[in-house]
Formats: structure tokens, C-alpha cells, sequence
């Protein structure tokens, strides 16, 4: 049974091009009130939902962000609301229909084939597989299957394998040993064997066979995405006698049946079991993975209790039945060739972020094929924004779908930020020069603009209701990070209007106007060279940042023959996103951000 010939879920709707979506977007942790106790007050079910829903807007707002963990963001299900109000559930194994006749494990069967065949497996009808909550449920349930055939093995993993081994073993009552690694954080083969005959060599009684090894490689690991060699971790490990082998492949699985290296991982390197994630590459909104195993290592099967008419091998009961059918979808509208596609892309951006944190002067490393860039550790608010994940002196940044190059750019601009910028009233001399441009020129109207009104038609009303700050930024410039200490500048002025309290009145005319103090009139073109590089960046905050100075080529829109954005001084000014921003969306996913928030323009457009 393949993606391709299993019935659609859902009557009617289609696979989303996962290509052209718009993303739904996670954060860190954003308070909906300051506690959440049920039921001591009537529920206000209107003022529940306007809470959740600018929660949600929060969160989208902070994906482009998330830079440190390995969950793709770049998905959406929206067609697929309908999903929410039915009850899928899976119990028992997915070959076997069960009683509750809620189930949707067709398709549970679909995606595990597909991944059997991205693992290797020479006939996927002989691996055994189911979908879980996540990697770690796949990780113990293989070391479950280790512990049940070789009772007297030690596992043996790295230090750089995820944290969920030193849980899962000490839950199942198994032995771990901590094998050294190589200096790009993969297991090391001769430190394996080593150990395993130091065990095999303090039990003379099972001399003959041996107490055997239970081993623990990872496919990327969790923190500098090292690849450990399965084919040569067996090996070595055959001097304890027999092996079981397991790969973690939560996020490396995928990654590695495309990677031009081809990694050794899979069922054709000696794996006896994997495990993968289904939310880090693939990308989902809930956590889902699948494991696989080779038929020969897992129990024959047996009848469940009697009521749920199946036969069961998984590690727990119910399973999620939502989670299948969002990975047949995604799995479906993507196929192995997109997958690979997928992969391709973002190894491409893996290699265009350690080329820039290089740049950065940042120290980056990465292993080849590998989506994980380490580098130097950052100050703690840099680390805060960009979400990054750290370990000792040193953070790394994980290039899944939703990191795009724009995102790279603005976290190298972060870096760069000037120590001693500050932000402050305007001097006289700067207010003496912005108010009569405001004035004479931005609320005026202007023959050649191509439109009738002000240049701008919203900056009298704000400043009618006291909306339009205006502050100056002062930093002291390196000129041979001029550009990458302004990317920082532009970063922290759209701080600036983020935390500001501002008075009442509409949001949508809320304007912050910086003078860039620094800049000379004649050094227009850093600006416009910085403006480019982060308004992605900027407009994925739901935020619109125009540049201006005296030379500015920009054009107006209705007009490319009138420079438009002229002002007497450098400057930049932020406001929110409107619906009708998409005219100055210049490339993909600067449309993509407006679209984000404003769904129905783009489709009537």
C-alpha cells in the first residue's frame, strides 16, 4: 500500500502544496493570563476565545524566530479544520482493524511504508512499524525490543545522544555506557569495541555467545548534528557477542535518505530499528514519529484484550489517529521527490548560514550534510529572540523548512548591533529639519505620485492623535561593519516600537520614525543595502520598515518614475503591516508574510 493509492481522509480536499503555504508558527512560552483555573467564575467563552486567538497571533508572529530547534514550521492544515471535530483513534497494531471502528489505519499503513522505503528496507512488508507520539516513544520502544532479547548487554551511546536515552534506560532498568567521540561528536567505533570486550571479558560464564551489546547511534546528533556510523558501530560492537542495534533518527533519518553523503543509518547499514520524528523535518502541528523494526525483532502477534479485536505490539493503547492522517497529507503532497527537494533546500540554507556566521565572525562548525551550525554563544538577548538552543560557550541555529535565508541575515545583524546604541529624543537641529518634511512633503499631495491624496495618507491622522514618535539612534560605527551594525540598528528600532506603550487610537497608525544619526546624507546607499537585507525579517513580524534619505531611489508604486521615499536625513519608519501592504512585497516571502496576515487580500488579488 503506497501514499499515493490509499483514499483521501477526507472527501473533497486536497493535499496542500506545502511549497506555497503559509506557515503556522510556534514560539516560546507566551502567557494567555497570568493563571488559568476552570471553573471558578462563569465561563466567558467570547473573552476565551479573543484571548486564545491573540495568543495564536503571538505565535505566529514569532516563527520566523525559532532558530534553535528542529521543528519545521513552514505547514498548514487549515483545509483540514473539519479533523478537529471528529474522535480518531488507533489501538493495537495498524494491520489489524480493531472494534472501535474510529480508526483511520489505512493510512497508518501508507506512511509506514513510506518511511520502511526511505530507510532501506529491500521489501518494506518486512519491517514492522506503527506511528507514535515522537522519536522518544520509537527510542524506547526499541530499546524495549534490545532489553527482551540480549537481558545481559550493556547500551552503549555517546554523551552527544539525545537526553531521552539517559531517561528511557534508567526506566528500563538497562545499563548505559558512555562511549567517547570523535571530535565532530560521532560515536567512536574503536572506543565501542573496546568496551564491549572489557563487558564481554567480565562475564566468563556467557564467554561462548557472550552478554552480547545493545547499541544506541543517532543520526544527527541532538546538538552539533553528528552522524554516527551504524555499519561500523556493529562491527565494533560485535566483540560483546551479539547486537542490537537502534538509530535515532528523529531528525537525521529523513535528512539522511537524501544527503548527498549518504550517511550510514538505515536498515541496509544493520540497523534492527529506528526511530524518527515525524514534527522535526516533515514538520506538523503536534509531535508524531514512526518506528520501524525489522519483523524478525519484534514479537509474533498476539491477541489484545478481547474487546479491542486486535492484535497489539506497539508500546502503549490508544494512538493518535489525527497525527496519521496529517502526515499521510503532508507525506502525500510532498512524495519522495519532494522530500528530496525539501532536504536539498535546506541543507543549501545549513550551508548559506555557516558561510554568513563566518562573516559574522561567530565561529561557526558544521558537519558535512548536517542542517545543525554551532557557533559562539551569544549575548542572552540575542539568544532570547532567535530562540536558540545552547550548550557550554556554544549555540547552534538548525536550518529546517521554515529557517530562511532572511532569518540567517537577521540573526548575523543581532550580532553586529552596536554595544552603545542608544535611542533618544532628536536633537533640535534633526526635529528642526523632519518637521517641515513631514509636514511639506509627506502630507502634502504630489503630481507626480500617480494617485490622489498625501504621500503618505495615514501620517496627519496619527499625528492628529499623538501615533507618530520620533526618536534618534546614536552608535558609534566600525566602518568595515557598517552595513551588519546598521542590519542590528533597524532590528532594534523595530524593538522600539514594539515595546513602546503607545496612546490610545488605531494600531494602524502607529509610526516610528528614527533618525539615523550616524549616517552622513551621502551614505543613503548602506541604508538601502541593510533595508534590503532584514525587511524580510521585519515584515514576517507583522511589521512594515521603509527606508529614506536624500538619494533614495525607491519608487512610489503607482509611479516607478517618482522617487518617493526622499527625506532630508537618513531615516527609517516602522508601523504595522496593513492589507493593502502587499504592494510593497518584493519577493516571495515577503508575500508570503503579508499573506500570513492578511489570507483574503492575496487570494482576491
Amino acid at each position: 500500500m503506497s501514499i499515493d493509492t490509499v483514499p483521501a481522509p477526507l472527501s473533497g480536499n486536497t493535499a496542500p502544496d506545502p511549497s506555497a503555504s503559509p506557515s503556522v508558527r510556534v514560539a516560546a512560552p507566551l502567557a494567555v493570563a497570568p493563571h488559568l483555573a476552570i471553573g471558578e467564575q462563569p465561563a466567558d467563552t467570547t473573552n476565551d476565545r479573543d484571548s486564545l486567538l491573540a495568543w495564536i497571533d503571538r505565535l505566529h508572529r514569532e516563527q520566523p524566530r525559532v532558530l534553535g530547534f528542529p521543528g519545521s514550521l513552514d505547514f498548514s492544515f487549515r483545509e483540514l479544520a473539519p479533523l478537529l471535530d471528529v474522535f480518531v483513534n488507533h489501538v493495537g497494531d495498524p494491520a489489524r482493524a480493531d472494534a472501535s471502528g474510529v480508526h483511520a489505519k489505512q493510512h497508518e499503513m501508507a506512511v509506514i511504508r513510506f518511511f520502511a522505503e526511505m530507510a532501506g528496507a529491500p521489501d518494506p512488508d518486512a519491517v514492522y512499524g506503527y506511528v507514535t507520539s515522537g522519536g522518544s516513544e520509537g527510542l524506547e520502544r526499541g530499546l524495549e525490543l534490545a532489553r527482551d532479547r540480549l537481558p545481559h548487554a550493556h547500551v552503549y551511546a555517546t554523551s552527544d545522544a539525545h537526553y531521552a536515552v539517559r531517561k528511557i534506560t534508567h526506566r528500563l532498568g538497562m545499563h548505559l555506557i558512555t562511549v567517547e567521540s570523535r571530535p565532530d561528536g560521532s560515536m567512536d567505533p574503536s572506543a565501542l569495541e573496546m568496551r564491549a570486550l572489557v563487558h564481554r571479558r567480565a562475564h566468563p560464564e556467557l564467554r561462548r555467545r557472550g552478554p552480547g551489546a545493545i547499541v544506541v547511534a543517532t543520526a544527527a546528533t541532538t546538538f552539533r548534528g553528528a552522524w554516527d556510523d551504524a555499519a561500523l558501530l556493529r562491527r565494533a560492537a560485535d566483540a560483546a557477542g551479539d547486537v542490537y542495534l537502534h538509530v535515532d533518527a528523529a531528525l537525521g533519518g529523513p535528512l539522511a535518505a537524501f544527503a548527498p553523503s549518504e550517511p550510514s543509518w538505515n536498515f541496509t547499514h544493520g540497523a534492527d530499528s529506528l526511530s524518527i520524528s515525524a514534527h522535526k523535518l516533515l514538520g506538523l502541528p503536534v509531535p508524531a514519529g514512526v518506528f520501524l523494526a525489522r519483523n524478525d525483532v519484534v514479537p509474533a502477534p498476539a491477541e489484545g484484550a478481547e474487546y479491542i479485536g486486535a492484535t497489539d505490539r506497539t508500546w502503549g493503547c490508544s494512538r493518535s489517529g489525527l497525527s496519521v492522517l496529517l502526515m499521510w497529507v503532508a507525506l502525500r503532497g510532498l512524495g519522495h521527490d519532494g522530500m528530496r527537494a525539501r532536504v536539498l533546500s535546506c541543507l543549501e540554507t545549513a550551508a548559506y548560514a555557516t558561510e554568513q556566521l563566518q562573516r559574522a565572525g561567530a565561529r561557526p562548525e558544521r558537519v558535512r550534510d548536517s542542517l545543525t551550525v554551532t557557533f559562539d554563544r551569544p549575548a542572552p538577548r540575542v539568544v532570547d529572540r532567535w530562540h536558540l538552543a545552547c550548550q557550554g560557550e556554544r549555540a547552534h541555529v538548525v536550518t529546517v523548512a521554515h529557517v530562511t535565508r532572511a532569518a540567517i541575515d537577521a540573526l548575523c545583524a543581532d550580532l553586529a548591533r552596536p554595544d552603545d546604541l542608544r535611542f533618544e529624543p532628536p536633537a533640535p537641529s534633526a526635529a528642526a529639519e523632519t518637521a517641515p518634511w513631514l509636514e511639506h512633503y509627506i502630507n502634502r499631495p504630489d503630481p507626480r505620485l500617480g494617485r490622489k491624496g498625501a504621500i503618505c495618507p495615514y501620517v496627519a491622522a496619527a499625528q492628529n492623535v499623538d501615533l507618530v514618535r520620533i526618536e534618534s539612534a546614536t552608535w558609534t560605527p566600525v566602518p568595515e561593519r557598517a552595513v551588519e551594525e546598521l542590519g542590528g540598528v533597524l532590528l532594534a528600532a523595530a524593538d522600539r516600537f514594539e515595546e513602546h506603550t503607545w496612546p490610545e487610537g488605531p494600531d494602524h497608525l502607529r509610526a516610528l520614525i528614527v533618525l539615523l544619526d550616524p549616517l552622513t546624507k551621502d551614505q543613503g546607499k548602506l541604508l538601502d543595502t541593510a533595508h534590503t537585507a532584514l525587511k524580510t525579517a521585519i515584515m514576517q513580524r507583522g511589521l512594515m520598515i521603509g527606508q529614506f534619505h536624500p538619494n533614495c531611489a525607491a519608487p512610489a508604486t503607482h509611479n516607478p518614475q517618482f522617487p518617493v521615499n526622499r527625506s532630508p536625513r537618513p531615516l527609517v519608519v516602522i508601523r504595522r503591516m496593513i492589507r493593502t501592504d502587499h504592494r510593497f512585497a518584493e519577493t516571495t516571502a515577503q508575500h508570503a508574510a503579508h499573506q500570513q496576515l492578511f489570507p483574503h487580500e492575496q487570494a482576491a488579488r
